[in-house]
């Protein structure tokens, strides 16, 4: 594993935030733009990306590998979950903005940032394993950190309603039908995997405009005044993924499994947040600072993370 090549990704990543940046202040993107970009992103581009995950794999991993990976997902969401509601209420955050730091908590960047972190330190094989630990993260992202996220303020009956119905979105769907490919073997598909891998392509390159766009909106002043921010992308960062390596070690028999869970999890804020904020009238302000300073400090936080990982 080379730290350098890590690093290098990172900063590659970064110049489409720059690029975005730019590009709204000289008036290419604009609040309507960026309202198409996201839901082309949202319901096209990203579930073509789910789907090359399978399609384009030159080998089918074991089934019990698949089962293994997909019930640790579930544990691992619903314990980092429990963890993101209980920091705001220790932070004493502001009701406004408890659901996005929950978000933040929650939710890494694991389809625009991880996947290519994933393939630098373990492999390609790696990504095939990442993708199918990030089913259940499409499942949830779409339930879970929409009701999250959302402005809105119907009773908590209802928006529980209306996040099952998002189980319906085409990227919930997407991650159940690679899930059932996985599981029968099906893989290395040339023509439609080569499409849905050119399609999903746009989607990293998309999100990153989207983050630097959205940046241009408020005053640098702004990005870094808010201390609960850096608080949590430090638990984001380096508490999430550190207590899921001790308390997952033990019962993971897969090390390159367990390297995965962990090296996904410590991915920066993820940038469905800033897209689901846009649609759902979430805390713009709080997920954009956020997502910022997260993937600022993973440039050094992520190397970190891997080489830790790499010795275990």
């Amino acid at each position: 594993m080379s730290v350098l090549a890590v690093v290098s990704q990172m900063i590659v990543l970064a110049f489409g935030v720059v690029l975005g940046f730019v590009a709204r202040k000289i008036g290419i993107m604009t609040d309507a733009f960026d309202g198409s970009l996201t839901r082309l992103v949202l319901d096209v581009t990203l579930p073509c990306m789910i789907l090359s995950s399978i399609l384009c794999a030159t080998a089918a991993p074991e089934r019990s590998i698949v089962l293994e990976i997909l019930g640790l997902s579930f544990v691992v969401y619903g314990l980092v979950i429990i963890v993101a509601i209980i920091v705001p209420l220790l932070i004493r955050a502001p009701k406004s903005e408890r659901g996005a730091y929950s978000f933040m908590i929650t939710f890494s960047n694991v389809g625009f940032m991880g996947f290519p972190v994933l393939e630098v330190v373990f492999g390609s094989e790696a990504v095939l394993y990442g993708a199918i630990f990030n089913i259940t993260f499409h499942i949830f992202v779409f339930t879970v950190g929409v009701l999250f996220v959302s402005g809105d303020q119907r009773p908590l009956q209802e928006k529980l309603l209306g996040s099952l119905n998002r189980l319906a979105s085409p990227a919930v769907i997407t991650s159940g039908l690679v899930m059932c490919l996985a599981l029968i073997g099906v893989h290395d598909v040339p023509i439609i995997g080569e499409a849905s891998k050119a399609m999903g392509n746009m989607t990293t390159p998309a999100a990153m405009l989207l983050i630097g766009s959205s940046l241009a909106k408020y005053a640098p002043r702004e990005m870094v005044s808010n201390w609960r921010a850096f608080l949590v992308s430090a638990i984001r960062l380096l508490v999430v993924p550190a207590l899921l390596l001790v308390v997952c070690r033990p019962f993971v028999p897969h090390s390159i499994v367990l390297g995965v869970m962990v090296v996904i999890m410590a991915m920066p804020v993820a940038t469905n947040g800033l897209m689901l904020s846009l649609r759902y009238e979430g805390n713009l302000k709080v997920m954009t600072q956020g997502i910022f300073i997260s993937t600022i400090a993973s440039i050094v936080t992520i190397p970190l993370v891997a080489m830790l990982v790499s010795l275990m």
